[in-house]
C-alpha cells in the first residue's frame, strides 16, 4: 500500500507544483473534490474536507473570484447553493492531472519489461479488488 500512497503523493505534488502560487494548499482539496463531485453544497464540502463552513466559504470565495469555481442555486433546495468548477477550473485540474501522469510515466519508464508486466498485472488486481468486478464491467 505504501507504493499506492507514494504514487498518489507524486501525482498530487506534481499537480500542485504546476499551479504553485496560483492555488493554496488549502484550496487544492476543494478543487479536487469539486472535480470529482460537482454540485455539492458548501456544507457538504466542509464536511467532506473536515473543515468549518466559514473557513470553506472564505476559500471558495477566492476560487470564485479567480474564475475557477461557480455557485449555482441548487435544484433540490432553493436555499442551498451548488458548487462546481468553471470551464477554466476544470481545465486547470485536467492540466495538472496530465502533468502528474507525465511525471508518473517518466518514473515508470525506468522499469524493465518484466517489472512493467508485473506492475500492470498487480494494478489490474488492485483495481478489481478496490473497484469491484461489477463496476469494472460498467454494471
Amino acid at each position: 500500500m505504501d507504493a499506492v500512497f507514494a504514487t498518489m503523493g507524486l501525482m498530487r505534488t506534481e499537480m500542485r507544483r504546476r499551479h504553485q502560487g496560483e492555488v493554496s494548499m488549502s484550496q487544492f482539496p476543494i478543487l479536487r473534490t469539486l472535480a470529482k463531485q460537482p454540485g455539492v453544497s458548501l456544507g457538504e464540502l466542509a464536511e467532506r474536507l473536515g473543515l468549518r463552513p466559514p473557513t470553506v466559504s472564505r476559500l471558495v470565495d477566492d476560487l470564485v473570484a479567480r474564475g475557477w469555481v461557480q455557485r449555482t442555486q441548487s435544484t433540490s433546495d432553493r436555499r442551498s447553493v451548488a458548487l462546481s468548477l468553471t470551464e477554466a477550473g476544470d481545465e486547470m485540474m485536467r492540466e495538472g492531472r496530465r502533468a502528474g501522469l507525465l511525471k508518473l510515466a517518466e518514473r515508470l519508464s525506468a522499469l524493465d519489461d518484466d517489472e512493467a508486466a508485473r506492475l500492470v498485472a498487480a494494478a489490474g488486481s488492485l483495481r478489481r479488488a478496490v473497484v469491484g468486478v461489477e463496476n469494472e464491467r460498467g454494471e
